[in-house]
């Protein structure tokens, strides 16, 4: 029915909003992102670099994730041509105009001016955030972004998810390492150097959101509206869909 159709979209576009947000907070507090989001901050980094005109990294988060995405995409498209992968460009293209915008917001703020213990808290409060918009993307069981869908992919290839989202999330911070080497020592000053987003709070984010992951998910699931479609969709609703 085109009510319930709306009604999906609406949620879709709420846990985007809601990742996008997290994504950026998360940022902003300098303690340590998610493989993925340090990619994108970094990537962002460098072009920011390159082009001094663009001046705003935070915007160029949303930019860097959607290059980023692209990459990946054409790497999915190797295991599988399914119109779902096809249709996750759509997903990942919101998301990350959905991440620039917040970006806006987040590049007229300063987080040196926070303590330590405020910017851990707004680093948990961004944890929590980003999970749960990825938990109602799950439960809604919309085309998920490429990341998602690679991790799908490739679980059903090893038929273990968990080896794949281990071996994925080692790939993505192996990458984030590369990307901030280059950007911090080949295009930065020694005295204008950071290395914020692979830090203290990268394996909380990764233990943690697999964690609330499937708390997330199990209460989402149970409510009335998700059981409806997970009923019609026959969709299976566990945490091994979640890349972030």
């Amino acid at each position: 029915m085109l009510k319930n159709k709306i009604i999906r979209l609406l949620i879709q576009f709420s846990g985007i909003t809601l990742l996008g947000f997290g994504i950026q907070l998360l940022v902003f507090t300098r303690l340590g992102a998610s493989p993925i989001d340090a990619v994108s901050y970094y990537l962002a980094y460098i072009l920011d670099t390159i082009n001094p005109n663009l001046n705003n990294i935070e915007v160029l988060i949303g930019v860097a994730n959607i290059i980023f995405g692209l990459v990946v995409a054409g790497i999915l498209l190797l295991f599988s041509r399914n119109k779902r992968n096809l249709w996750s460009l759509l997903t990942l293209l919101v998301q990350g105009g959905i991440t620039s915008t917040w970006g806006v917001l987040f590049n007229v703020l300063d987080s040196s001016m926070l303590s330590d213990s405020l910017r851990a808290t707004l680093g948990f409060a961004a944890i929590f955030t980003m999970v749960f918009g990825i938990s109602l993307m799950v439960v809604n069981d919309l085309v998920a972004s490429p990341f998602d869908q690679l991790m799908v992919e490739v679980g059903h290839k090893l038929k273990s998810t968990p080896l794949a989202k281990f071996i994925i999330e080692v790939i993505y911070l192996a990458l984030a390492a590369v990307l901030m080497l280059i950007s911090q020592f080949i295009l930065t000053a020694p005295e204008n150097r950071e290395f914020t987003q692979i830090s203290v709070f990268t394996p909380v984010v990764i233990i943690l959101s697999a964690i609330l992951t499937g708390f997330f998910i199990k209460i989402l699931s149970k409510l009335k509206y998700f059981e409806k479609i997970k009923f019609e969709k026959g969709a299976d609703l566990n945490e091994s869909k979640i890349v972030h």
